[in-house]
């Protein structure tokens, strides 16, 4: 089993879960019109085309909420199969976008933002309409799928993507706890739902907590298949990635060359790049104040704040200086070195990082040292 076999396996998953529609509906309602939609957008799918397919899905899910006597499981089911569908096209859009022209770009952009409030809406449906059904797969799927969702659309401020990632978190523990206990702890969909949320956890710098998941879907997925399995790499990169921010060069190194001997070919070395501003203490965060990295699209200049007492945008800029940093196994700044051009605020961006506390990483009860970059920001007069 490959890369590609969990990938295929959630290809089939999705194909039944487009057939969970007519099985559920009451036959007697159920007319020529409702199965050949149906019909068409399960075909639509399986060809790939999801332009077709996402408006066939609502005429389904329309239809089946005129039918008097459909049930919510029913109306879950249609629900589900928009937002899925949705959801597929929000990922098949988000990588065609640099194969596009400026005015190609900003139409896509829009329908990514359509597709991925949709898809959220649908799912959130799915569990309201299930909310008891706790033992039913649909339940588990819709929680998967909008934790996704929740992580990888970040076009929100950032207290928002914060909120999510922490929502997503939870999704995904459902998702797992439910998977495993009806599939098996070494089940496909039980491995993917085990590295997405090692992947949530890293998303919000938390290492401590992704580490043992990612070790976990490598020691599975080699117990089962064998040592031999490109499926891992993924996993084995981040945790060289990881192991390299702390310090651990050695495992750092032996888990990139593992990687690079499984898929044949050498990888690039870690590099200390997250930014680790999220792995302030709270107490930190609070005197900095928040940052928001979400400008409205309407903003003539995206790095200007608005002014409320003038009703105007302020001669402002917001600068953004990077620092790259090692912070001790206290929490403490012990080394920052400025990474900007701007020699004017580098000095005072430098000076004032060496003041923050961190959460340090422990690891089976170890403190480590954390290398990488925190961003230091401060309104200027334009």
């Amino acid at each position: 089993m490959g890369r590609n076999a969990l990938k295929s396996w959630s290809i089939v998953v999705v194909a039944a879960a487009l057939l969970w529609v007519p099985a559920v509906y009451p036959q007697k309602e159920v007319d020529c019109k409702q199965k050949d939609l149906t019909k068409r957008m399960s075909c639509f799918y399986q060809q790939g085309d999801l332009d077709a397919a996402v408006p066939l899905s609502e005429k389904v899910l329309k239809t089946a909420q005129n039918v008097n006597s459909a049930t919510p499981e029913s109306i879950a089911a249609a629900h589900f199969n928009v937002a899925l569908l949705r959801k597929r096209r929000f990922q098949r859009n988000r990588s065609s976008r640099q194969e596009l022209s400026k005015r190609e770009t900003r139409k896509l952009l829009k329908l990514l933002e359509e597709d991925s409030k949709k898809s959220e809406e649908h799912f959130r449906k799915v569990l309201e309409l299930r909310k008891g059904a706790e033992e039913v797969s649909q339940v588990a799927d819709a929680r998967y799928e909008l934790a996704w969702l929740l992580v990888n659309d970040t076009r929100k401020s950032a207290e928002d993507i914060e909120k999510r990632s922490a929502e997503a978190e939870v999704f995904y523990k459902l998702a797992l706890d439910h998977r495993e206990a009806k599939l098996g702890k070494d089940h496909n969909q039980t491995l993917s739902t085990i590295f997405a949320l090692a992947e949530c956890y890293r998303n919000q710098l938390k290492f401590e907590e992704a580490l043992p998941y990612y070790e976990r879907y490598v020691s599975t997925i080699d117990t089962k298949y064998g040592k031999n399995q490109k499926a891992v790499a993924p996993a084995l990169n981040r945790m060289s990635e990881i192991y390299f921010t702390i310090f651990e060069e050695d495992k750092s190194k032996s888990l990139g060359d593992r990687a690079s001997a499984l898929i044949g070919s050498p990888i690039i070395a870690p590099k200390a790049n997250y930014v680790l501003n999220n792995r302030m203490t709270d107490l930190q965060k609070k005197k900095n104040g928040r940052v928001d990295t979400y400008i409205s699209l309407n903003a003539i200049n995206k790095s200007q704040r608005w002014d409320d007492r003038h009703n105007r945008f302020a001669k402002e800029k917001m600068k953004r200086i990077p620092i790259r940093v090692v912070i001790d196994e206290d929490g403490r700044v012990s080394e920052a070195v400025s990474e900007a051009k701007d020699e004017a605020l580098s000095p005072e961006a430098v000076r004032e990082v060496r003041k923050w506390d961190f959460r340090p990483v422990e690891v089976n009860g170890v403190k480590h040292k954390m290398r990488g970059i925190v961003v230091f920001t401060k309104w200027v007069v334009l």
